[in-house]
């Protein structure tokens, strides 16, 4: 008769693990039955501790099948299918590394693309944080984005100085942002310019009536020129008022 050797416990756990804590028989789990590690080939007739010959069996398969060796060849079957289901989810997160390194590779070609053109355009060249700063815009924002930000970044801020540089580039995000809002909520993005256009001019302003006058009369980019016309002839909020109301062709906006 074979020796019994004790599982080892690392060698229970892996089973325990790749029969999901199910009994193999009754399909019961724990906590509802105790576990215990089954031989499939009995110790008394040469089985051994091998994963192979190993397999999850609550308390009360296990005494009833003693020392029996499975007549049929179910649970071998099962075992071999789970090993080819192990063997196949470990080629797939292969495949799944191999594809995000070659994310990451492509990640860096996008930052690389930003970054040339700070060191095209001007005399300084990215950081490493920087670029970290440039990998965050580009997840939340798109490459050609922030590509495009940075151009206008560049050519509104930078002077040739390195408090300019530091300017231009710490814009970027900020430009990606009007931008977005623009293309996704461009009522909202007339309301933000108007109010903080006036407010530069040191008026008095009311956002929710300019907020009502936007939904109401401004609709389309044409109209939002007319609008930053007026803006800029404007002496004060009431003289914003009234060249409103005079472009909608005198009407009086009672809500003001």
């Amino acid at each position: 008769m074979a020796e019994r050797k004790n599982i080892p416990k690392k060698i229970r756990f892996e089973v325990l693990k790749r029969d999901k804590f199910t009994c193999q028989y009754c399909g019961k789990s724990a906590p509802d039955v105790v576990l215990e590690i089954d031989h499939i080939k009995p110790i008394s007739k040469d089985g051994n501790n091998d994963i192979m010959n190993l397999i999850t069996s609550c308390k009360d398969c296990n005494r009833g099948k003693s020392n029996i060796e499975l007549s049929d060849d179910s649970v071998v079957k099962k075992q071999q299918a789970q090993l080819q289901e192990i063997a196949e989810r470990k080629e797939q997160l292969e495949m799944m590394l191999e594809w995000r390194e070659s994310l990451n590779s492509l990640e860096d070609d996008y930052i690389d693309a930003v970054a040339s053109i700070f060191e095209e355009n001007t005399e300084w060249g990215v950081s490493e944080h920087g670029r970290k700063k440039i990998k965050k815009w580009i997840k939340e924002f798109s490459l050609s984005e922030v590509m495009d930000a940075t151009e206008t970044a560049i050519e509104t801020y930078y002077d040739g100085s390195e408090e300019s540089w530091i300017e231009a580039f710490n814009k970027i995000s900020g430009i990606c942002y009007v931008r977005r809002n623009q293309r996704d909520n461009p009522q909202m993005y007339y309301v933000n310019y108007t109010y903080k256009s006036l407010a530069n001019k040191g008026f008095y302003v009311d956002k929710v009536k300019i907020k009502i006058y936007i939904q109401e009369n401004v609709l389309n980019s044409e109209d939002f020129e007319t609008l930053k016309e007026i803006i800029k002839c404007s002496r004060n909020w009431t003289d914003f008022k009234e060249k409103c109301e005079e472009h909608i062709g005198g009407k009086f906006i009672a809500r003001w």
